[in-house]
């Protein structure tokens, strides 16, 4: 099984490549506890990632800060297990230009 820091490091890697600016939050002193792994911002769109290793879940606290992340809305957040799951959901936002631009070719 993957580790998620591998998991998180190949999202990151792959998301850059398609033109996001990624942040990757790291706990620690200071760090507000339950914040999703990965933010990332691209033309006015902003999304954000729980990343979890295969058959894991993620913790109430975690599920919490991601509804509250929603609930203040312009935030994309899913709990993801790959990185092909991750592009999936970032190529499947309605705001994306890369959809409309898809969605528009003949």
């Amino acid at each position: 099984m993957p580790k998620e820091s591998s998991i998180v490091s190949s999202i990151t890697r792959k998301a850059k490549a398609s033109g996001w600016f990624v942040y990757n939050v790291h706990g620690g002193h200071g760090a507000m506890a339950g914040m999703p792994d990965l933010l990332l911002w691209r033309n006015g769109i902003a999304a954000a990632f729980e990343v979890k290793q295969p058959g894991k879940k993620p913790s109430k606290l975690q599920l919490s800060v991601i509804g509250r992340l929603q609930k203040f809305g312009g935030v994309n957040c899913q709990v993801v297990t790959t990185a092909n799951q991750a592009m999936e959901y970032l190529d499947d936002l309605p705001n994306d230009p890369r959809r409309r631009n898809r969605e528009e070719s003949p």
